[in-house]
């Protein structure tokens, strides 16, 4: 549990160690322990609530803190830098009252680490999976929400399920091609877990401060913390033991991977415009 506190809080995955590293790989919970947008902006809205009191410039100078801070943590890696300027460029924009456009600020972002260190396009599967994700993040969630009205939003259920049906669609042929392990579980175990991970880090945030400065005494205080990521490992655990839970798919090569991209991203246009298209009929 400790050990996924500092994955879920800093992306530190080598924390839990080998074995429950795999596990969560092997249930398409892996992105858990990197430090990606999602955790970033989790930070980021609980400092802007506590520093709403402040003006528009100093909550802008204390998220830029938090975001650097957060990713010199990590030791600078790609994934991370990637989720933290592109988190920067939304601060930018709201504090200067600019429309952000998050498909645009990713080419930005990729566009200028591949600048500074083109070996990440071609050597760095973080940044790669992380480019990938944010995509289908960006461009398809909306797309799959459209087909999820029966799906309750209470909880961010519709945006959990519609989240990691659009992502997992995007980074899935580049993981088989990886690793060609396919996860068949991904759904369930992110739709009981993704529920209960602001929380969780939340609280271990604030078991580790107690615990710095009242040291064992904050033991008492941190069952709460220990219970959520006790649940999180549980519910891994669960589906990493159910038949299939690791299914091998065979080894294919670039050629195949390319025309899978070509076609996903030409229906991800399609569909995009297409929903462009009936919202400007609806507004006018």
């Amino acid at each position: 549990e400790s050990g996924l506190a500092s994955g879920i809080t800093v992306g530190d995955k080598r924390s839990i160690g080998p074995e429950l590293s795999h596990t969560f790989q092997q249930v398409g919970l892996i992105h858990m322990l990197v430090l990606s947008g999602y955790n970033i902006t989790v930070v980021l809205n609980v400092v802007l609530q506590l520093c709403a009191w402040m003006s528009k410039y100093l909550q802008g100078a204390a998220s830029v803190f938090v975001v650097t801070f957060f990713v010199v943590l990590t030791g600078g890696a790609s994934s991370a830098l990637r989720a933290g300027v592109m988190a920067l460029l939304a601060v930018y924009a709201r504090s200067t009252h600019r429309t952000f456009h998050a498909l645009r600020a990713l080419g930005v972002t990729a566009a200028l680490m591949v600048l500074w260190n083109p070996f990440v396009l071609a050597f760095d599967p973080s940044f790669q999976l992380s480019v990938l994700a944010t995509i289908g993040m960006v461009v398809f969630t909306p797309l799959v929400a459209r087909h999820l009205h029966a799906v309750t939003e209470r909880w961010g259920i519709r945006e959990i399920i519609s989240s990691t049906i659009g992502t997992q669609l995007v980074v899935m042929p580049f993981l088989l091609y990886q690793s060609g392990q396919l996860s068949l579980y991904a759904l369930p175990a992110n739709v009981l877990t993704l529920v209960t991970v602001p929380t969780a880090m939340l609280l271990s945030f604030v078991s580790a401060l107690g615990g710095m400065v009242w040291g064992s005494a904050m033991v008492p205080f941190s069952f709460p913390a220990y219970a959520l990521l006790s649940y999180i490992i549980g519910v891994a655990t669960f589906f990493a033991r159910l038949p299939l839970s690791g299914f091998v798919v065979p080894e294919f090569g670039l050629p195949l991977l390319m025309a899978l991209y070509v076609g996903i991203f030409a229906v991800g246009y399609v569909s995009a415009k297409r929903q462009g298209e009936e919202q400007n009929k609806t507004t006018s």
